[in-house]
């Protein structure tokens, strides 16, 4: 009786392990998302069609990989950069025509995080390549954008 127990414990367990193992999970892009509103440049709020509204109405996606000067900093130039910022995202991600989500999971502090595309273009790699934004790898961040000049 104890071995099938055993037995019985182990598949269990085993089956668990492979069911959990984040290697075979995979989250198909989310396509055709609506932008809503940005709250800074890494930021954005998206609606998910075909999903619940509460999963999907409103939702805060955080740019993966990258980090951009925060609205609420106590530096009155970084809190410059980064209405310029958002004022940038806003207007590409208004007048795109397609938006995709991709790569979506969670974060360190459980917040969505993903690669945000329009109409082809990954949004991350194009604001590090503008200068709109640094990269960011979830460790401390450094402002640098106090003693800068906002970009036009």
């Amino acid at each position: 009786m104890k071995q099938i127990f055993f037995t019985i414990l182990i598949t269990l367990l085993f089956s668990v392990s492979v069911i959990a193992s984040p290697d075979k999970t995979r989250f198909d892009d989310l396509q055709g998302v609506l932008y809503q509103s940005t709250h800074d440049g890494d930021t954005i709020r998206f609606n998910i069609p075909n999903t619940h509204p509460l999963f999907g109405h409103n939702i805060p996606i955080r740019l993966r990989g990258i980090d951009t000067p925060e609205i609420n900093s106590s530096c009155p130039s970084e809190r410059q950069h980064a209405i310029a910022a958002r004022q940038h995202v806003h207007t590409l991600l208004h007048n795109a025509h397609t938006i995709t989500l991709k790569r979506v999971g969670r974060g360190k502090y459980f917040r969505i995080l993903g690669d945000v595309v329009f109409d082809g273009v990954d949004l991350g790699q194009h604001l590090l390549q503008n200068g709109w934004a640094v990269s960011y790898d979830g460790d401390q961040k450094k402002s640098v954008w106090c003693d800068s000049i906002v970009n036009e």
